[in-house]
């Protein structure tokens, strides 16, 4: 393939049953240049199925890209594939956990993302019958450090509902909220009582957070619990979350109303929804002191 400037892909093979995403780096070049991509999870099924398929997808480059000739060569099934030395980068830090609760009250209210805090032991996540969007109600694990693409991942954590609820497939985004792509890991099949969940994808961009989409045809509780984000130690960087850590803290957005204030009125740090501390304000709905205001 060639490229008019330089850009980034995700890749993806498999069967729309099941597939595995790759982060693919190119380069601006007028002559054809040849790109390999290795999926490890991926199945017979690619070659036997009626539905097998190698997906490229780049729409967040902006120029063009020319593909000359795309081949999908098998490895055979004794050639030694080496397994990362799995490396916990959470270490049983609580800051990790993160949500958006889709709330009950007079009228609805879409919460915005901020930390999830544990109770008795557990991060509850709320959310009534989906109004409009399965991201109305979002649960996320954020790393300490930026994952960088073509990085093998394994999420694990324990999970339950107060119903028997199904979701699709975790996102990954920057910070909790900001999307990049999609991954290849299961989504949650969730019981009354509390289950192992095993995520194991490649990273198909930079990121930071696996998203859960949370919201279902009816009212649910989703609680969590225990999770460790593991990678190659030789993808591990001195980052912890003393240093790399969104700093907004939870509002509940049953409790807190939003007021109206003018900028120069405000006192203390200012935070967009996003977590992110800003130095000045436009018209829209910032944190100041842990509670939402309106400039």
């Amino acid at each position: 393939m060639k490229a008019s400037a330089n850009g980034s892909a995700n890749l993806s093979m498999g069967t729309w049953g099941g597939s595995e995403n790759i982060g693919l780096e190119f380069t601006a070049s007028t002559d054809f240049v040849e790109y390999t991509a290795t999926c490890a999870s991926v199945t017979a099924g690619v070659a036997s199925s009626n539905d097998g398929h190698v997906l490229f997808q780049c729409g967040k480059f902006i120029g063009t890209v020319y593909i000359q000739k795309v081949e999908v060569i098998e490895v055979a099934p004794d050639t030694p594939i080496a397994e990362p030395n799995w490396t916990d980068i959470i270490k049983g830090n609580e800051k990790c956990y993160y949500k958006k609760e889709y709330t009950c009250g007079d009228p609805q209210y879409s919460g915005e993302i901020g930390y999830a805090e544990f109770v008795n032991g557990e991060v509850p996540v709320n959310s009534v019958a989906k109004v409009a969007n399965d991201w109305d109600t979002q649960f996320f694990v954020r790393s300490p450090q930026k994952i960088k693409s073509g990085t093998k991942c394994i999420l694990k954590f324990k999970y339950k509902a107060t119903a028997e609820v199904s979701t699709g497939s975790p996102q990954i985004h920057n910070e909790p909220g900001e999307y990049c792509g999609n991954t290849s890991a299961p989504g949650l099949n969730c019981t009354t009582e509390y289950k192992d969940y095993e995520g194991k994808f490649t990273a198909s961009g930079d990121f930071h957070t696996v998203t859960f989409n949370l919201s279902v045809s009816q009212d649910v509780v989703y609680y969590f619990k225990d999770a460790t984000f593991e990678i190659d130690e030789e993808a591990v960087t001195e980052n912890d979350f003393a240093e790399d850590v969104m700093t907004i803290p939870y509002v509940d957005p049953t409790s807190v109303g939003i007021k109206s204030v003018k900028a120069d009125e405000a006192t203390g740090e200012i935070f967009d929804l996003q977590g992110r501390r800003v130095n000045s304000v436009n018209k829209g709905i910032y944190v100041v002191n842990g509670k939402k205001v309106v400039f």
